[in-house]
């Protein structure tokens, strides 16, 4: 009985992998059936299901939209936007990503990171459809994270953030800021190779949306919308704003501002915050000033490095 039990116990070892493969067939045959895992989008605020088909964009959305899309294992494709407002995971997603993380501990472990990897549904490289997809651009200091969350099925952080400048908005005070990367079950989840979690008492460049259901502002994940200004804790604001009126970052949005690409489902929606037509006379003079010497500085600034 004894080697019995011996080499079960070994045979068990050695089809460790298969045996779990075989668990999650299983599971999903059961409870899904033949048809598949049934993951789609869905529209929060009316608890609808806004894509049925991969490909197929929400109602009002197009290519140009502030959703960035990724593809999950079903080969259906969702879109988010950075708020959150129109999605939201479904229970198969969920249970998907469960399952998931079962068969990683299954076969030897966690990796320490995990890599997102979202594909944009607009070319956020570009300033101009950076400002125009963005609420709010501004400089702040972390104060200090206050929160997690969760948001497309990944992790999210929050932080309070002390307004330094404006480029687009006019903030004041302290703003709570979302940024989506954070960590679930001691993985980090991340957008890009390079991704890392913000600094308490380092400054950056953010360029956000807002989120009116919880009064918050959604870093854009994109590489090009985020630049840490400082990290030095003991700067003043005077000097933090100093230090971002010299960045050539700084400099080439505010550039960008008053030529700004609006995208197609914002206007749709009627969700262009602070876009650069609708300004009062003053703050649009002010804002087409700051463009015009920003454009001369990249301007000095391109030929010193040439």
């Amino acid at each position: 009985m004894k080697n019995f039990i011996a080499r079960l116990v070994n045979y068990q070892k050695k089809g460790k992998v298969l045996f779990w493969l075989v668990l999650l067939l299983v599971i999903i045959v059961t409870t899904w059936g033949p048809g598949g895992i049934p993951m789609r989008c869905i529209d929060v605020q009316r608890d609808m299901p806004i894509l049925d088909n991969p490909g197929i964009l929400p109602s009002g959305a197009t290519s140009g939209s502030p959703h960035f899309s990724y593809t999950h294992s079903s080969g259906t494709d969702c879109y988010s936007p950075f708020n959150s407002e129109f999605w939201k995971p479904t229970e198969g997603e969920i249970m998907f990503q469960s399952i998931s993380h079962l068969m990683q501990m299954a076969i030897g472990g966690i990796d320490k990171s995990t890599i997102i990897h979202p594909s944009y549904a607009a070319d956020y490289s570009d300033n101009l459809i950076l400002m125009g997809a963005s609420h709010n651009v501004f400089v702040g200091k972390v104060i200090k994270q206050i929160g997690t969350g969760n948001l497309a099925g990944s992790p999210t952080t929050q932080y309070a953030i002390e307004v330094t400048s404006n480029i687009k908005g006019s903030l004041v005070g302290v703003v709570i800021v979302t940024q989506l990367a954070g960590y679930r079950d001691g993985v980090f989840y991340l957008t890009d190779e390079d991704s890392k979690l913000l600094q308490s008492n380092s400054t950056y460049l953010f360029a956000t949306r807002y989120n009116s259901e919880d009064n918050t502002y959604t870093l854009n994940s994109h590489p090009n919308a985020s630049k840490m200004i400082s990290s030095d804790a003991t700067l003043d604001v005077e000097s933090l704003k100093s230090l971002a009126d010299k960045d050539i970052k700084v400099k080439a949005l505010e550039a960008a501002y008053p030529k700004e690409k609006l995208l197609d489902a914002d206007i749709y929606h009627n969700n262009t915050r602070n876009d650069f037509q609708s300004l009062p006379v003053a703050e649009k003079t002010a804002a087409r000033s700051r463009a015009d010497e920003a454009k001369v500085s990249l301007e000095a600034a391109s030929k010193d490095a040439q």
